[in-house]
């Protein structure tokens, strides 16, 4: 055989095996592209669901109104100890004011009112606590502990619409009136003394109202001697 029938021979042999490298080479390539696009779509996917999730989850979260009032004839500046983060959204109860109650000062006469956020349905009390001093004189403070739950009367009436309320007491009292309210609370919420030799005490008075969304009122009272 010579030169030229041995060059014509492989060439003749080599193309079939240069066809199947290419047209494997072309079926990795449309492997590839095929699992490239699968993960780029299911990375879309996951990204989607995870935002209609977050947008469910902030869908969730329930109002807790609370008013704090000032009828006292002091200053009083409120804070908030004692909040389990994985009962709260936002704003929780210790969120810096305006938002939530962590260092408000509300001046003789004036008032706070906050839309606090519950992110734990299946919470029983969120608690917190509201610490109070008023500002004149020598001052000492108190606390409340507020215990926000399910209003359980207003669930019932309204199906589909739970609503959330803080009140000074871990149970619902017995003697809870139509309107979904519990009776008038009061307890001491700090002291002080004037430069003038008076003392005063406050007192923190809770009242509530409204069905479905239900608003806590705690009002600032005070006496001197």
């Amino acid at each position: 055989m010579n030169n030229t029938q041995r060059s014509s021979t492989l060439r003749v042999s080599r193309q079939p095996w240069f066809g199947v490298v290419i047209a494997l080479v072309i079926i990795a390539a449309v492997i590839a592209g095929s699992f490239g696009l699968k993960a780029f779509g299911d990375s879309r996917t996951d990204s989607s669901a995870s935002s209609i999730r977050g947008a469910a989850e902030s869908e969730a979260n329930l109002p807790v109104n609370i008013d704090l009032v000032n009828s006292s004839s002091v200053t009083v500046v409120v804070d908030v100890t004692n909040v389990k983060r994985e009962d709260w959204g936002y704003p929780a109860p210790d969120s810096e004011a305006p938002n939530g109650l962590r260092g408000a000062w509300i001046d003789p006469g004036q008032s706070v009112s906050v839309t606090l956020s519950i992110d734990n349905m299946n919470t029983r009390h969120a608690p917190f606590n509201l610490s109070t001093t008023p500002i004149a004189g020598s001052s000492s403070g108190g606390a409340i502990t507020f215990y926000s739950q399910m209003n359980l009367g207003e669930a019932q009436s309204s199906p589909g619409s739970p609503s959330f309320w803080s009140w000074p007491t871990r149970e619902r009292p017995a003697e809870v009136t139509k309107a979904g309210c519990s009776p008038v609370w009061s307890e001491p919420a700090g002291n002080y003394v004037l430069r003038d030799g008076r003392q005063g005490s406050i007192t923190a008075t809770a009242t509530c109202r409204g069905v479905g969304d239900t608003t806590t009122i705690i009002t600032f009272t005070d006496a001197k001697s």
